[in-house]
């Protein structure tokens, strides 16, 4: 009998035992499962989403790119500006900070700066003294800009005329340099990497007639600046392919980095959910996850509009045409932040057209029922009802 019980009480701790063994086995299957996936470094083909990204556990990068007035904004204000350094401490590894290359030209807002181009990164690195801030710089491609040789739009004429007029704005410039797109706007920005320690450079792929000679521009710099980052904005859906002229006039070796993609102009209507009170952050990611941007050549990064003239889209696979405010308040910005199922995200902050009131408060003209900000009110049915009385959608 006592052997009996021995052989019993032994039999059940190896029960024990084998059951214990089970379970830290069933636990590390399920941990390897469920892990997240690595952050990959840039220009590598990767998903655009991170499943299981946990706050607290930073990931990615936070761009922030102003328009040419930088970040003196009337809409940026004590109580709605950039998210504070603890949102973005939690949620990034760095933020990436644009400069424009259009403030050159702008007065600063403090006269300690030599200009607003300055203004704008010192105002960024005081904003975020804990975190690492890496300076890009975008280029203004329009045919009306110092670097207008680069557009095969532009009428020569007119080019050379407003090359003259900045350059005499710009009087510690080259402008010399700008006689050729290959050769001399490629010496302009040399001279900013050098001046400014930039990590990558971008242009907004907004103008037509760029492609041709500024994709092959950005390619040639980035093989003679060894670890320089390119990119560019416009549809985030571009990121499979490329910004404009890549197909024609790229090479092959050469990776564009990162599409930091308008989604303020990419369906608008599904991601806002027809602006003002109705916008949600969850409804916004999963409008995002049906862009199918898995296995894109670059990386795309969703941008919205945290201020300036960002109102009056509709959706590009639809007809039709609804006013809708797509600015952001920095309390929603931070939600979509905290929220985000993808490893990095930007925020554009431009200048709202002046209104006949003075300030820019409000999404729509509010001395016009009829028109929404700067939207020709002819073709366009009642269009107010789309805008916020207030800019902030919350």
């Amino acid at each position: 009998m006592k052997a009996f019980v021995i052989l019993l009480g032994i039999t059940v701790m190896l029960l024990i035992g084998l059951t214990v063994l089970i379970v830290l086995l069933a636990q590390q299957m399920h941990r390897n499962n469920t892990k997240p996936s690595e952050p990959v470094g840039p220009g590598k083909t990767t998903s655009s989403t991170l499943p299981n990204r946990k706050k607290g556990k930073p990931t990615g990068l936070f761009f922030v790119y102003p328009e040419s007035e930088g970040y003196a904004l009337d809409e940026l204000n004590d109580y709605n500006s950039l998210p504070t350094e603890k949102d973005i401490v939690e949620n990034f590894n760095a933020i990436v900070s644009i400069g424009n290359s259009a403030s050159k030209l702008v007065k600063p807002v403090d006269s300690s700066y030599k200009d607003r181009l300055e203004e704008s990164f010192a105002y960024v690195e005081k904003r975020y003294p804990g975190m690492e801030v890496l300076r890009w710089m975008a280029y203004d491609f329009s045919t009306d800009s110092l670097f207008c040789k680069c557009n095969s739009k532009s009428n020569p004429e007119h080019c050379n005329e407003s090359i003259s007029t900045i350059c005499k704005i710009l009087k510690d410039t080259d402008c010399s340099a700008t006689s050729s797109c290959d050769v001399g706007v490629a010496q302009n920005i040399q001279t900013d990497i050098d001046k400014y320690n930039l990590k990558g450079i971008m242009f907004d792929d907004e103008f037509p007639g760029s492609g041709s000679k500024i994709v092959p521009l950005f390619e040639k710099i980035k093989r003679d600046n060894q670890g320089l980052l390119l990119g560019w904005s416009g549809d985030i859906r571009t990121a499979r392919k490329g910004p404009s002229g890549k197909t024609e006039y790229g090479s092959d070796t050469v990776i564009w980095d990162y599409c930091l993609g308008q989604v303020y102009t990419s369906n608008t209507l599904d991601l806002y959910g027809e602006g003002c009170s109705k916008f949600n952050p969850n409804e916004f990611w999963r409008n995002i996850k049906t862009m199918n941007l898995n296995g894109a050549g670059s990386v795309p990064v969703p941008m919205v509009c945290g201020a300036g003239d960002c109102q009056g889209d509709t959706n590009i696979d639809s007809k039709g045409f609804k006013c809708v405010d797509e600015r952001l308040s920095e309390r929603q910005i931070v939600s979509l932040i905290e929220s985000r199922p993808t490893h990095n995200f930007a925020v554009w902050y431009g200048k709202h057209p002046q209104l006949k009131s003075g300030k820019a408060t409000s999404g729509c003209d509010p001395d016009s029922s009829e028109r929404c900000c700067s939207i020709n009110g002819d073709s366009i049915e009642d269009c107010s009802q789309g805008c916020c009385n207030k800019w902030q959608l919350s």
